[in-house]
């Protein structure tokens, strides 16, 4: 599709130089449009052109963007790739998605299904011991991981960086999960949100995404069997030490002369 080449070539275009950034930004952004005016391509999809490549520089900074309403206005077959061209990163390291950028097909379910919030500087995206229900993926801006109850500042995350994976637990075994840590956002912020409806049917449609999720549910519950038979061995423990500490104190008492009644008093 023409416009999403134009959209391809300029993205990846990287003049050298030394200029800055935005200028080399400018050179690409003006190749591109003079490319598609001797083309012959239409003034509105040119339009849609230079707002896509617009879009491309917020992207690069890191700042929100419009560009989930602006890609309604473009033929579907081009809304897919540039969805993907655009966003890929956002869901780049998700073990359980593996190697899908060929998969128009994948792309095409999460441009339908997920839901985009936008924070302000300061609110809270998650809180620490929320049931997890969403699975959710830095579009834009950047996030800080902080303490609860002190309010420490934590771990910075940016895009590439997702939370929620209890979410997903749940959808396709039923297993609760809370969130570990408070996310506040330190910008405006974006991020993509995929619900367990939506995790379910991707898991559902998907063979190759759901031979990975397996992995992941049985990685999970494996951690979690582990880590309740830590506890149980913490509580067998203490119990030990308390009924250790009862005996010593009891011959303690007998080698003093200090034998306890039936009724609990020393005589």
């Amino acid at each position: 599709v023409p416009l999403a080449a134009f959209l391809l070539a300029a993205v990846k275009e990287r003049s050298g130089g030394g200029f800055s950034p935005y200028h080399r930004f400018l050179h690409a952004r003006r190749a591109r449009l003079g490319f598609a005016t001797d083309r012959g391509i239409p003034p509105a999809s040119r339009a849609k052109l230079s707002k896509m490549l617009d879009h491309h520089w917020s992207q690069d900074k890191g700042l929100p963007d419009d560009d989930m309403a602006l890609l309604p206005s473009l033929p579907p077959g081009v809304r897919v790739v540039v969805f993907r061209l655009l966003h890929a990163p956002a869901f780049a390291g998700v073990p359980f998605f593996g190697d899908k950028t060929a998969d128009l097909t994948f792309w095409r379910f999460l441009l339908q299904r997920c839901q985009v919030e936008t924070f302000l500087p300061g609110e809270i995206l998650v809180k620490e011991g929320v049931l997890e229900e969403e699975m959710c993926f830095m579009k834009a801006g950047i996030v800080q991981e902080v303490d609860s109850e002190t309010g420490e500042k934590k771990r910075t995350r940016r895009r590439p960086a997702h939370w929620g994976t209890g979410a997903l637990l749940k959808a396709v075994s039923g297993t609760k999960r809370f969130a570990e840590a408070t996310i506040r956002a330190k910008t405006t912020a974006q991020v993509f949100m995929l619900d367990m409806r939506a995790l379910g049917d991707l898991v559902a449609r998907d063979v190759d995404v759901r031979g990975l999720v397996k992995g992941f549910v049985d990685d999970e519950m494996q951690a979690f069997i582990s880590r309740r038979f830590q506890v149980l061995s913490k509580k067998a423990f203490s119990l030990h030490l308390v009924k250790a500490a009862e005996h010593f104190r009891e011959h303690q008492r007998e080698k003093d002369g200090l034998r306890p009644r039936a009724n609990g008093r020393l005589r």
